[in-house]
């Protein structure tokens, strides 16, 4: 390279991605948990019995959650805008605290925060409206929630917090290119966003009341988790988990320490 008179000689960047810089993987310790599961199931409860958690919870539904532990959950104030999602986050990071676990009481409640505020940034009144339509509003949407799972990231793996993402189940029917359409258990919020958290998920759990059917009517309702696909619901994990758990979340925090 030829240098000029009265030119500077730029700078060299050292690489980052040499030979000398490939390392061994190591895991952070923080677990990335999805619970989705109908209303009543008792996820709050569930998710209330990991190490040392806290809640962000943007619906009013941990009074069950007393009701059943017989103890006060710890949580921030219901946030009431997208912003305050980023807030709470931004304070676990940045401050010193003792807690272990990070809820998200629910993510399509969640969901709402974040449709909320771009209806107030775009000035429509509906998601539909924003970019002229065609779903353009949930893919501006879906934008949103890979920012958030940016500082989520960061969260995890500067303070070594679990996060657990619950959410309400729905029945939507699946478009099956192999053969038939059919019913299946999904997560409540827009397919965009349902696939990106089961994705960033190191496990997706299903929740469900187990009920023997005669004759047309159901009885019973054991609660059940589920940490595998079926053709019925979304699940999956890396911990080797093969068969059905109960609703007891201890029976699945052991089988997360054994991987």
């Amino acid at each position: 390279m030829v240098i000029r008179k009265g030119e500077t000689v730029p700078t060299q960047t050292a690489k980052r991605m040499t030979l000398d810089s490939i390392k061994e993987v190591t895991e952070s310790g923080a677990e990335k948990i999805v619970l989705y599961a109908p209303e009543g199931w008792g996820k709050s409860t569930w998710a209330a019995k990991a190490e040392r958690p806290v809640f962000l919870s943007t619906e009013d539904g941990l009074k069950g959650v007393f009701d059943a532990l017989g103890t006060k959950p710890m949580s921030f104030p219901e946030p009431k805008t997208w912003d305050e999602v980023f807030e709470v986050i931004e304070v676990l990071r940045s401050e010193s605290h003792g807690y272990k676990t990070l809820i998200v009481d629910t993510a399509d409640w969640t969901e709402h925060l974040c449709h909320k505020q771009l209806l107030q940034t775009m000035k429509v009144d509906s998601i539909e409206k924003i970019g002229g339509g065609f779903g353009k509003g949930y893919v501006v949407a879906f934008e949103e929630w890979k920012k958030l799972l940016v500082p989520i990231n960061a969260l995890r793996q500067e303070k070594g917090m679990n996060v657990i993402f619950l959410a309400h189940a729905m029945v939507r029917t699946f478009n099956n290119p192999q053969g038939d359409n059919y019913d299946r258990y999904e997560m409540k919020m827009d397919k965009r966003i349902n696939a990106l958290i089961k994705e960033w998920a190191d496990a997706v759990l299903f929740g469900i009341y187990n009920v023997a059917v005669d004759k047309k009517k159901g009885y019973g309702g054991t609660r059940k988790l589920y940490a595998n696909h079926t053709a019925a619901w979304d699940a999956k994990n890396r911990y080797g988990i093969t068969t059905e758990l109960s609703s007891d979340p201890t029976e699945f925090w052991k089988e997360v320490t054994k991987k």
